[in-house]
């Protein structure tokens, strides 16, 4: 089939299952799960721009299959009409949860442990999409693809994100090791606020204790860095522990 078709065929199938208004990123998502062989950039392409009616066509090649109805939010356009963009909330203070609904906890998606760094990212982007920024990049975390692992757009801010999932159990020492996780990604981080210094820079980590206790010691630096922490819950709860100034509209 071409990706036409298999964006199609997903988006039928979202919405046959009622998961609509549906995100570039979910249609990714069941792509990957259902063994594409259609890079993530020509998919998010067809999504946002080939097969929706409302974009303004910059390739010359049209396809009146979706209607966008909210930013990040797309369904079939013979469907609009029954749907309407949730509003986001943007009044999450730091230290607070956001709490946003879903039909699937992290590990029902990849049947990986939740904690997953690909179940991680995947629940991150879905709730950024839902929050109203433009995914615009998700790296492949199964093929530990380089690159960031998010990167979003809103209100002319660029968000840079890089997301660790938790230690496997069965290894030696996990809390050692999620001890590096943490610090390797505070490194890629800072790495790429040198890259980018004008983009906005954040962390993403599953919820577990070892996490919790070092981003508590951290939180004075991180503030300081104006870089911003979202944790993910087992039940697919985005939590914003620690939000940037720059990350707000």
């Amino acid at each position: 089939m071409t990706v036409r078709q298999e964006v199609l065929e997903v988006a039928r199938d979202l919405t046959a299952r009622g998961l609509v208004p549906f995100s570039p990123q979910q249609v990714i998502d069941e792509l990957r799960r259902r063994g594409t062989s259609y890079q993530e950039s020509s998919i998010r392409t067809h999504v946002v721009d080939f097969m929706c009616i409302d974009a303004p066509t910059k390739h010359g090649v049209s396809y009146p299959d979706l209607r966008r109805v909210g930013r990040g939010q797309y369904v079939l356009a013979s469907d609009a009409g029954s749907h309407t963009a949730a509003r986001p909330d943007r009044s999450v203070q730091p230290g607070t949860s956001s709490v946003i609904t879903r039909t699937a906890t992290p590990t029902e998606i990849s049947g990986r442990p939740w904690s997953w760094e690909g179940n991680v990212q995947r629940v991150f982007a879905d709730y950024l999409a839902r929050e109203g920024w433009e995914v615009t990049a998700t790296a492949d975390t199964a093929s530990r693809e380089t690159g960031p692992d998010v990167v979003a757009h809103r209100d002319g801010v660029e968000l840079i994100v890089e997301v660790k999932g938790y230690p496997d159990s069965s290894r030696a020492s996990v809390n050692t090791q999620a001890r590096h996780y943490a610090a390797g990604a505070l490194l890629t981080a800072l790495l790429a606020w040198g890259d980018h210094p004008q983009a906005h820079i954040g962390l993403v980590f599953p919820d577990a204790k070892t996490y919790r206790n070092l981003l508590r010691r951290l939180r004075t630096p991180l503030e300081r860095l104006n870089i911003s922490v979202w944790i993910v819950h087992e039940n697919g709860r985005t939590e914003t522990w620690l939000e940037g100034h720059a990350a707000q509209p």
